[in-house]
């Protein structure tokens, strides 16, 4: 299991995720969790696990990953508080 920071905000701000602003906010509304998942051999979406705030400007994600040698996609989901879903982030990431 490993704990890494996954995106930090300046000055309380909120993260900016794959460097998209969470597109449909709304007035007074923040970030809750991110969403990060991968695209499996069957074109299937696999969740990874979930980014929280842990504290002011302090962003953490929890999960276990055990993929196969390959290329992968990932794709991280930014949820506010409002229960609104941004659009998915995806990145290309390689095992070896």
């Amino acid at each position: 299991m490993r704990t890494r920071s996954c995106g930090e905000g300046k000055d309380g701000q909120q993260p900016d995720f794959g460097g998209q602003q969470h597109h449909r906010r709304q007035p007074g509304a923040s970030i809750t969790q991110v969403a990060f998942y991968y695209i499996d051999s069957s074109r299937t979406q696999q969740l990874l696990g979930y980014c929280t705030q842990t504290g002011s400007g302090v962003w953490t994600y929890i999960f276990t990953v055990n993929l196969a040698s390959g290329s992968y996609t990932l794709l991280a989901q930014a949820e506010d508080s409002y229960g609104v879903f941004g659009d998915a982030v995806a990145l290309t990431l390689a095992v070896h």
